[in-house]
């Protein structure tokens, strides 16, 4: 499929129900400025109707557009909804790599059918924070358009740690959050995932508290379109957000809309004691998410299996069916109505290419997609 610029044309429609050509510069274009309205029913097609609002596409534009080329032999067919993608299921994808400038993830990430992704905006384990040009920015947020990957989240450094006592390590977390949600809005990301940090030897209380004061000083309410999401850890020592309960604490204490709601990492509630091998496991966990959060404000899950047993506090992806969890746990969980609208994202161990393709093909079949 052609997806370069240069002279294509658009399909609109006459009273005459006749095909003429709309003249555009580029596909991008042929998509957006203007795009296509069709009023269906159980009448043909009688009007395609312009529209001057890019706002509206996610709405009303069809499955399908049908691009002519110049040279009106070659047709293009760009899938602005995926065609595998089943009302009331939930949107899939992997974390992808941003090697070769962070638009070169979205087009991993189509190539593998998905229709969410993740990425890091930068190295996960470095302070540097590293500028994004213009173009890569605009390329970017054409391509997850043009596939319809959507949401897009960015997943911040492993080093921010708003919960530390440190003098150095808490105002460098506090601007490297405030990076991330920069980034994010540069590029056009609905959220950023967040692990708060840890506080060994310290009351979480204690410490959740100084984590929702740096979070509040990082993410000002308003200041940022891209909104947060707190992820759950696998309660290992000084872990300070295993428990749905603690998660909500940090959201009530920085009582902001910028705090969207909550990631759930399946392995990292497993090795915190939420076992999801069993339909017992699953209903507390919704319950606790229910009463503590709200489901509506479970955002996203992380679908991980654990190479370590329920309890274990220790913080091992697997691949998934391969681990404690396994096909079992996975398939009662992904059969709740509970999450039917909330995206997945596998982070599962990548040795070669094809992990990701068969971690995805057994989600895919597990959701009947």
């Amino acid at each position: 499929m052609s997806r370069a610029g240069g002279s294509c044309s658009g399909i609109t429609s006459n009273s005459s129900n006749t095909l003429e050509y709309l003249p555009v510069k580029s596909l991008y274009e042929a998509i957006t400025i203007p795009f296509l309205k069709v009023n269906r029913g159980a009448a043909p097609i009688d009007s395609i109707e312009l529209a001057d609002s890019i706002d509206s596409i996610e709405s009303y534009m069809p499955l399908f557009v049908k691009i002519f080329l110049s040279n009106e032999s070659s047709i293009s067919t760009l899938p602005m909804k995926q065609g595998n993608r089943k009302i009331n299921k939930p949107r899939v994808g992997v974390h992808t790599s941003i090697a070769g400038g962070i638009s070169k993830s979205v087009e991993r990430a189509a190539e593998l059918n998905c229709s969410t992704m993740q990425i890091f905006s930068h190295s996960p384990r470095q302070w540097r924070q590293t500028a994004i040009s213009a173009e890569e920015s605009d390329r970017f947020r054409v391509l997850r358009n043009q596939y319809d990957i959507n949401p897009v989240f960015i997943h911040t450094s492993y080093l921010i740690n708003l919960a530390s006592l440190s003098d150095t390590v808490l105002p460098k977390s506090i601007d490297l959050l405030s990076y991330e949600m920069r980034t994010a809005d540069e590029i056009g990301a609905e959220y950023v995932v967040l692990h708060t940090g840890s506080a060994s030897g310290e009351d979480g209380k204690g410490a959740r508290k100084r984590a929702a004061s740096a979070l509040m000083k990082a993410v000002p309410a308003g200041k940022y379109r891209a909104s947060l999401l707190l992820e759950n850890t696998a309660g290992s020592r000084g872990d300070i957000t295993s428990s749905i309960r603690s998660l909500a604490d940090i959201i009530d204490k920085c009582n902001s809309d910028s705090v969207a709601g909550i990631c759930i990492d399946t392995c990292h509630a497993f090795a915190a004691g939420y076992d999801l091998t069993t339909d017992e496991g699953i209903e507390i966990i919704f319950h606790e998410i229910k009463k503590y959060v709200g489901i509506d404000k479970l955002k996203l899950l992380h679908l991980n299996d654990s190479k370590k047993p329920l309890g274990s506090g220790v913080d091992r992806h697997e691949h998934i069916g391969e681990g404690f969890i396994g096909d079992k746990g996975f398939k009662k969980l992904l059969s709740d109505r509970r999450i039917s609208r909330v995206p997945l994202i596998l982070e599962t161990p990548k040795k070669s290419d094809d992990d990701d393709k068969e971690n995805l093909r057994k989600v895919f079949k597990m959701l009947g997609i």
